[in-house]
């Protein structure tokens, strides 16, 4: 029986790309509190962010060192002046972890964000799984379609050097796209067939989070909501519920090696004190929490 590894990815919602308005401390502390919650009732070894910058990193750094956790921030700058708005929080007696490369793609004049690279070590394991956190453009920007297909293309070129060096690999973040979409499905190749991804995992990536396509309950006169996804809109003229958030999985992760998917525990969180502070309209979160879980030969 291998041992288990659990992961994270939020989008804090804490400084979002652009945004240079003071930060908001009663926020990140609120913010602080729910990633503390998820290292204490998931027992996760690492968690990955978007939406932090330098400032609110600063405070969530200060925090995390209170509680024995210790922190990356990725703020890398395009050569066009935007910057990456990631960061990861880890467990440093379960994890090494180091910083590499930093995917930047092309569209026209612009540099856009595609990925950052870490490397991570579970427990002294010999074999790092590398890691490519995303952040694409917002679906309120006009443009953005187009961006989040460059991105994904770019993107695959980096999963096919990973797949041609027999690299273990996972791809996570808020992709501001569904699973079905054509980034994903068709650019990165991902897929929740498990027999494609067995046959050819050399090719395809596992998306294990088609699932959250679904609502978590059926439907009842007595509770008349549709309840699926990642991302909450409360704008009303769209899906209130979409499944930006995703964590996929290099093939290699559904056969037997040094590692492979503990798909049990890769969810969703959707306790019921998270559904209700991202549609309250009291504050500015608007994404669940998603983990990710593997086990170690």
């Amino acid at each position: 029986m291998g041992k288990n590894f659990s992961f994270g990815f939020w989008n804090c919602a804490i400084s979002p790309p652009g945004q240079n308005d003071p930060v908001d401390a009663e926020m990140v502390i609120s913010a602080f509190e729910i990633i503390k919650s998820l290292f204490e009732e998931h027992a996760l070894a690492i968690i990955f962010l978007c939406e932090i910058n330098v400032n609110s990193f600063t405070l969530i750094e200060e925090m995390a060192k209170d509680i024995g956790v210790e922190s990356i921030i990725a703020n890398d700058s395009t050569p066009t002046g935007s910057k990456f708005d990631l960061a990861c929080l880890y467990l440093p007696e379960h994890v090494q972890i180091e910083k590499g490369l930093t995917h930047i793609g092309r569209v026209g004049t612009s540099r856009i964000k595609v990925a950052q690279t870490f490397s991570v070590i579970f427990d002294k394991n010999e074999k790092p799984i590398h890691f490519l956190l995303s952040h694409w453009p917002s679906r309120l920007q006009d443009i953005s379609k187009s961006f989040r297909n460059e991105c994904s293309i770019g993107l695959r070129m980096g999963v096919v050097n990973l797949q041609e060096n027999n690299e273990s690999f996972i791809l996570l973040g808020d992709y501001n796209d569904d699973p079905y979409s054509e980034t994903i499905f068709d650019n990165l190749r991902a897929t929740n067939d498990r027999s494609l991804v067995i046959t050819s995992p050399d090719y395809w990536l596992y998306n294990p989070f088609w699932r959250t396509l679904y609502a978590r309950s059926v439907f009842s006169l007595s509770d008349a909501k549709h309840d699926f996804g990642t991302c909450y809109s409360k704008a009303n003229n769209r899906n209130s519920w979409s499944s930006f958030d995703q964590i996929l999985f290099s093939g290699d992760f559904l056969k037997a090696g040094d590692y492979y998917i503990n798909e049990e525990n890769c969810k969703v969180i959707s306790d019921e004190k998270y559904v209700k502070l991202i549609m309250s309209s009291d504050n500015n979160f608007d994404h669940l929490p998603i983990i990710g879980s593997i086990s170690i030969s």
